[in-house]
């Protein structure tokens, strides 16, 4: 991508180079909704700037990109996103070049590069110029849609538009109607022209059921990820649709056994009794081993947005902890995935903010017991903890978590019965 920094200086950034590593334990993907990207197909990023170029940025329309965001701020390295959205419509304008010569067509049409209502009243400026400097016409492409990078492609060829236009992380061109050939006999054409265009057309709808099986299945299919979480899951769907994606979700990972799925409380669940109740169906739904490859977090966390604060689904916050866990430790040091009934200290990191925050609340993590403490451990699932408040049933127990005085992450644990768990607080 080439963008405009100064007069006459252009920055062109190319994403660099990296290979697959199916046997590392803290590569997350995240299924969920986002600005623009390719709809289905993963996109493999190893940091929040890659998440940007190819995504774009939150807009509030999805938690997704808020909890890519907390992955990254809280120690994730390599992710996989994958972006779930209903049948959309391109924005896309029309050019006709007419009578210039040298284009490889009278007539094309802008498109943006990815489907939905991002790009609606993008503007692309282009500049003919019969003669340069180095003697040829050359073309100046500028791109600039409403909440991205502007865009800038300056000295293209005329015939070589579509070829050079398809490095843009925004627009595509695409040629309709062939330029004739060229008359001799013909008077020259104009000096310069510029033509000003704008976007249209694009739309939205939301991800079905469907849409979400269908992400699931590329799920499948990729070697590296060990963590998933899908942050929209909750409001996309709802009732029978999202409890039986749930279940086909975790029956399609089991079999795999090397991943685990992070999943959040609906949204209309957020009260502590229905915490619990979600989390208790999955294992009352009598296929333990599927149960297994889960855990629920609860509740959702507070980050920063603009001046005020958002809440948002805890998973990719988490998924950042155990990833960074994992990258520095190994997976044995991730909280294994027993089901327990905690009151606990959230701390979310946000490197947009002078601080770092505080959020305390109950919670809830269910799954099953995992060998050795670790969780990736296979066993038949704890019953689930009930209670209300702080006061856990038989056979539970809370953790409480604090600040720590040094520099090292501090570790929440149970006094009573170490086994139960614990879980990082750090900093």
């Amino acid at each position: 991508m080439t963008t405009e920094a100064l007069p006459g200086v252009s920055l062109t950034s190319e994403p660099r180079g990296s290979d697959e590593e199916p046997l590392r334990t803290d590569v997350a993907a995240f299924l969920g909704g986002f600005r623009r990207g390719p709809v289905g197909t993963p996109v493999r990023v190893e940091s929040w700037r890659d998440v940007l170029g190819a995504f774009g940025g939150p807009d509030g329309s999805a938690s997704a990109p808020y909890a890519v965001r907390g992955f990254f701020e809280n120690g994730g390295r390599t992710a996989w996103l994958l972006r779930v959205a209903g049948p959309g419509r391109t924005a896309r304008a029309g050019w006709t070049v007419g009578e210039v010569a040298g284009f490889a067509a009278r007539r094309y049409e802008v498109v943006a590069g990815s489907p939905g209502a991002w790009a609606n009243g993008g503007r692309i400026t282009v500049r003919f110029r019969s003669s340069t400097v180095a003697g040829h016409p050359a073309v100046d492409v500028r791109v600039a849609v409403p909440g991205e990078p502007t865009e800038w492609f300056p000295g293209l060829a005329p015939d070589a538009l579509e070829s050079a236009l398809a490095a843009s992380r925004l627009v595509r061109l695409v040629p309709v109607e062939p330029a004739g050939a060229a008359d001799p006999a013909a008077p020259p054409g104009p000096i310069t022209r510029t033509w000003e265009l704008t976007l249209a057309g694009g739309g939205d709808s939301p991800p079905d059921r469907d849409a979400y099986r269908d992400a699931v299945v590329r799920l499948v299919a990729l070697p590296e990820p060990s963590l998933v979480a899908l942050p929209d899951l909750g409001t996309d769907l709802a009732g029978p649709d999202h409890r039986e994606l749930v279940r086909e979700l975790l029956a399609a990972v089991r079999p795999l056994l090397d991943r685990l799925v992070v999943l959040d409380v609906p949204p209309e669940l957020s009260a502590v009794d229905g915490a619990v109740a979600f989390a208790g169906e999955l294992t009352a739904s009598g296929d333990g081993d599927a149960a297994a490859t889960a855990a629920v977090y609860h509740p959702p966390l507070l980050v920063p947005e603009g001046n005020g604060a958002r809440t948002v689904p805890a998973s990719g916050h988490v998924l950042g902890v155990i990833a960074r866990l994992d990258a520095e430790r190994g997976a044995h040091h991730t909280p294994p995935t027993r089901c327990s009934w905690r009151r606990w200290t959230w701390r979310w990191r946000s490197r947009r903010s002078s601080g770092c925050g505080w959020r305390t609340r109950a919670s809830i993590c269910c799954g099953a017991p995992g060998a050795g403490g670790s969780r990736s451990g296979a066993g038949a699932p704890s019953p689930p903890c009930r209670g209300s408040g702080t006061s856990p049933t038989a056979g539970c127990c809370i953790c409480w978590c604090g600040r720590s005085g040094g520099s090292r992450p501090h570790w929440c644990s149970t006094s009573t019965r170490p086994s139960c768990g614990w879980r990082w607080c750090g900093r």
